[in-house]
């Protein structure tokens, strides 16, 4: 990690244009919240000169994400109780993701990952952390 962001990897995605998009977080253990958070963009070809897409603000990190074929990026934030809590946010950049915003950002119950279909919905999976047994598990269209 050379991006300077005290974290981790927790989302990750290939991007048409030869790099990685990943989404840096760290978990407060004390409360279980992001916090640190980053979108870093990792060409291909030359891995060491990672930058982290600078975001000026809505965007508290991603556990899953998806790049759409419009090239906005789509993911899921679970942030617990934090401020803006548990979303599905769109990013969209205009310069090669030199920069990024908040296209579009929804309230979900919590989640972990997200998937796109051809048609362009938004399926989120509901889980409730405390009985984490797959039949309290739902799966979601989130519309914006």
């Amino acid at each position: 990690n050379e991006t300077g962001i005290a974290s981790g990897a927790n989302g990750i995605d290939f991007h048409p244009g030869g790099y990685l998009l990943v989404s840096l977080v760290a978990v407060d253990e004390s409360n279980g919240q992001y916090m640190n958070y980053g979108l870093v963009k990792v060409p291909l070809k030359n891995p060491a000169s990672a930058t982290t897409v600078n975001i000026p603000s809505g965007y508290t990190g991603f556990d899953g994400m998806v790049i759409t074929d419009n090239g906005n990026v789509i993911g899921v934030t679970n942030n617990g109780n934090a401020p803006g809590g548990n979303t599905l946010v769109e990013l969209s950049s205009n310069d090669d993701w030199k920069t990024a915003k908040v296209l579009n950002s929804k309230t979900i119950p919590a989640s972990t990952t997200v998937a796109i279909t051809p048609d362009h919905k938004n399926f989120v999976i509901n889980q409730d952390f405390t009985k984490p047994m797959k039949e309290n598990w739902t799966i979601q269209q989130v519309i914006f």
